[in-house]
């Protein structure tokens, strides 16, 4: 780093505090913190309480958001925020989301071990449930600061019955209370966020730094196809209403779809990550099929002509084959560009620190597209070993992780005396 700051970066303090986060895992599946498990409430006790060792007033608001604020010299000030999510897929690694939140805390003692005075506020933030819940929804506490956390997403539930309500209750949350939580246009000076590539053009160009330039917007929804279960063996061939093979053609529809709307000028991808069969025996036709797809892409604009492509083949598709398909929005992000000024200010960062760095748009979804709702923000990635993520290879090296925590800091610094329009 430049000058002084660069002997207050502890590196081996970073990568202890990887390892004692990464122990917070069922042991039969690693890495698994899923939300609103016991894991993961002891896991952010751990967190809360290295915020209060490092400095910091470490609080939950209203949807269960766990924030540690170190404070400026005009407290009144629009905050700088800062961080990302420490909960996990199932199996899945230990650097997504959570280099974002150690990499943020890390910056903070950087700059108070160097006496540099922010005039802001800072605030370190692990967000609620940023991967996809077991209650069907994915970033639940950016939504919630974001002010779009809806009743009726609150009164979803998980297989056991309970509701999300219920389990925010559980994490520290008050969603009686849960617009308290949210955060209005003007109320944060700006977001940044540091994460792992989850792909391979960093480590392919053997460079440190992504600038992310945009953020894909994410449509999922859930399909649930009605046929009819009978027995595999006397009902014949013409005589069927076989739900899971109607679900297969709408798999083949999302991946047919999602090919032919990919081109080198936008990005877009689409998934079917889940499927329930039901009764799910080997003898008897599959009487209900239910899955969970998904379209993502930098342009809206293709995300809804997918979604209309798609409805239009469940419609052709229940006519032919005598089934009844239901659709349902789980949840429908649009796409974010990043602050344009908080951009030049990363690669002017990474310039003083004679860093080179790319620019790439991100495929994965991220708190910042919904914290882009009310605040500018910033994005960046350190490169992920052979594109891994979301498994337990996931790997980063500490490298790497050091550059991009000096890029943090240092853009910490510059946002602290820069103005910065909203929506530039």
């Amino acid at each position: 780093m430049p000058g002084e700051l660069s002997k207050y970066l502890n590196i081996s303090r970073v990568e202890e505090e990887f390892n004692q986060l990464a122990a917070f895992t069922d042991p039969k599946r690693p890495y698994t913190r899923r939300a609103f498990t016991p894991l993961y409430d002891r896991s952010r006790k751990w967190l809360a309480a290295q915020m209060e060792k490092s400095g910091l007033t470490a609080r939950f608001d209203s949807a269960g958001n766990l924030i540690g604020t170190l404070p400026g010299s005009t407290d009144k000030a629009p905050a700088i925020m800062v961080g990302s999510h420490i909960d996990t897929v199932y199996e899945g690694g230990r650097f997504d989301g959570i280099i974002g939140v150690l990499a943020a805390l890390e910056a903070s003692r950087i700059i108070q071990s160097s006496n540099k005075k922010l005039s802001r506020p800072l605030e370190i933030v692990d967000f609620t449930s940023e991967e996809p819940s077991d209650f069907g929804i994915s970033t639940i506490g950016s939504r919630a600061m974001a002010g779009i956390l809806t009743e009726k997403e609150l009164n979803y539930t998980n297989e056991a019955g309970k509701t999300l309500k219920e389990a925010l209750h559980e994490v520290g949350g008050n969603p009686n209370e849960i617009e308290k939580s949210k955060r209005n246009v003007g109320a944060l000076h700006a977001y940044l966020e540091l994460h792992i590539e989850q792909g391979r053009v960093l480590e392919a160009n053997k460079t440190s730094i992504a600038i992310v330039e945009s953020i894909v917007g994410i449509h999922r929804y859930k399909v649930t196809v009605q046929g009819r279960p009978d027995h595999a063996g006397t009902t014949p061939m013409e005589m069927r209403s076989d739900a899971l093979v109607s679900a297969s053609i709408i798999v083949e529809a999302v991946e047919t779809i999602s090919r032919e709307l990919s081109s080198n000028d936008y990005y877009f991808v689409g998934t079917v990550g889940l499927m329930h069969v039901r009764p799910n025996s080997s003898n008897v036709i599959p009487g209900e099929a239910e899955m969970v797809f998904e379209f993502r892409s930098d342009n809206y604009n293709l995300l809804r002509q997918a979604t209309e492509m798609i409805d239009e083949k469940i419609k052709k598709l229940e006519t032919m084959r005598n089934i009844t398909i239901s659709k349902d929005t789980i949840s429908e992000t649009k796409p974010l560009k990043t602050n344009q000024k908080i951009k030049e200010l990363q690669k002017e960062a990474c310039q003083k620190l004679n860093h080179d760095f790319l620019t790439l748009p991100s495929g994965a979804g991220h708190d910042s597209v919904l914290i882009g709702k009310i605040a500018p923000i910033g994005m960046f990635f350190v490169p992920s070993k052979d594109g891994r993520s979301h498994c337990p290879e996931e790997w980063t090296d500490f490298y790497h992780i050091t550059k991009g925590i000096e890029v943090l800091t240092q853009t910490i610094l510059e946002l602290d005396n820069t103005e910065l329009l909203p929506y530039d």
